[in-house]
């Protein structure tokens, strides 16, 4: 495991928590596409769909539901999760699809965690203009699983944008999801942030103009604490961090089995050394090619 302005002290329990969260991930890989016992709930309209998140509610606030959901294509408004459940799209195939998009171009998140064990399974979130999902301060265990997140289009003009963003003193683990031709910052993680076996492709980070001061430059920031195991960067442009760019006090791990293509500037982790003025003082550490990765 390569580590990245990190103390040696902090490797077990960063190892325990990868391991963990590596056995999650192939159970739930393995059940995604395959047939169940239970049948999945029909919704057809955002309002449904929000009605029956929230009839899944438990009084002791504490057990986590299963709610399946059969495939869909909505527009919706804000919706917040301030319970604990696990919100799976049923697949028979690779064509199911649970399509989320933003309600009337609007400029504020399409889902809301405020609760620990918050789990959203195989959703697609698409053309979101603002914060799609929004892991809020001190959400514990969330996982977003086989998620696919694409032709989101960024405002790059305000310093805290980003698809999924994860606030102070969260947990989130992202598994086995995509991130594709989408303008802006993918992900912006203030908290603890696994991403393990997922794909980054075609996203470009807008570009900063010489009337405006735009952070969303880059693919992944991280500001807090993250590790890297198995993912695929390739053709992301941005001229701050194109696949991943580590600010000057945060905590960023390579794991291994992380590769990267054809990304600006930088095939890997692009960290801070100093804070001003820009541009940035950096080094880059670079990821596998993903042409040679067994």
């Amino acid at each position: 495991m390569y580590m990245m302005n990190c103390k040696n002290g902090t490797l077990n329990n960063l190892q325990k928590s990868i391991i963990s969260t590596l056995v999650i991930s192939l159970m739930l890989f393995n059940r995604a596409y395959s047939l169940s016992t239970c049948q999945c709930q029909q919704v057809d309209s955002a309002q449904e769909l929000r009605d029956l998140i929230y009839s899944q509610r438990n009084d002791d606030g504490i057990s986590q539901d299963h709610l399946l959901l059969c495939p869909f294509d909505l527009a919706t408004s804000p919706i917040a999760i301030d319970f604990p459940i696990h919100i799976q799209c049923y697949k028979e195939n690779l064509n199911h699809q649970c399509i989320l998009r933003p309600k009337y171009n609007q400029q504020s998140s399409i889902l809301k965690i405020e609760s620990d064990n918050v789990w959203l399974e195989g959703i697609n979130v698409k053309f979101a203009k603002d914060i799609a999902v929004m892991v809020s301060e001190g959400s514990r265990n969330t996982k977003l699983i086989n998620m696919v997140f694409s032709f989101a289009e960024l405002p790059d003009n305000t310093i805290s944008h980003a698809i999924i963003k994860a606030g102070n003193y969260s947990s989130c683990q992202i598994i086995k999801s995509t991130f594709y031709r989408n303008v802006g910052t993918a992900i912006r993680n203030f908290g603890e942030m696994i991403i393990i076996s997922s794909t980054f492709k075609n996203n470009e980070g807008a570009k900063k103009s010489a009337n405006e001061i735009s952070r969303n430059r880059g693919t992944i920031v991280n500001k807090k604490q993250l590790v890297l195991s198995g993912n695929t960067f390739m053709d992301n442009q941005g001229d701050l961090g194109s696949v991943v760019f580590s600010t000057l006090d945060a905590h960023t791990y390579d794991a291994g089995g992380n590769c990267g293509n054809g990304n600006e500037h930088c095939n890997g982790v692009e960290n801070m050394t100093s804070v001003y003025p820009e541009p940035f003082n950096t080094y880059c550490h670079e990821f596998d090619d993903c042409g040679t990765q067994s």
